[in-house]
C-alpha cells in the first residue's frame, strides 16, 4: 500500500505508521534474487522448447495411429446408435 503524506518527516503521525517505515525481507529477496532467477527459468524453458522442436521436429502420426482413431470413431457411432435404439424401444413399450 502506498501512502501520500502531507508530513513526509513525521509518518507516525497519520494512522499509526511506523516511524521509520521498511519493506520487508521477502519483498527485497523477491525483487533481489527471486524474480531475476524465475524469469531466467522460463527464458531457459522457452529456449529448450524451441531448440527442441527444431532438432526433433513435431510428433508425426502414422497410419496405425490414424486407423486407430478411425476404429475409435466407429465403435463410438455404433455404441450411440445402439443406446438410441434401445431407448427407443424402452418409450415404445411404455404405455
Amino acid at each position: 500500500m502506498i501512502y501520500v503524506l502531507q508530513h513526509a518527516d513525521k509518518p507516525q503521525i497519520y494512522n499509526d505508521l511506523p516511524e521509520d517505515p521498511r519493506i520487508s525481507p521477502m519483498v527485497d529477496a523477491w525483487k533481489g534474487l527471486g524474480k531475476p532467477l524465475a524469469s531466467a527459468a522460463i527464458g531457459l524453458a522457452a529456449l529448450t522448447g524451441f531448440f527442441h522442436y527444431v532438432t526433433a521436429g513435431p510428433k508425426e502420426h502414422g497410419e496405425e495411429d490414424e486407423q486407430a482413431v478411425r476404429d475409435d470413431e466407429a465403435r463410438d457411432r455404433e455404441r450411440e446408435e445402439r443406446e438410441e435404439r434401445e431407448e427407443r424401444e424402452e418409450q415404445e413399450k411404455r404405455p
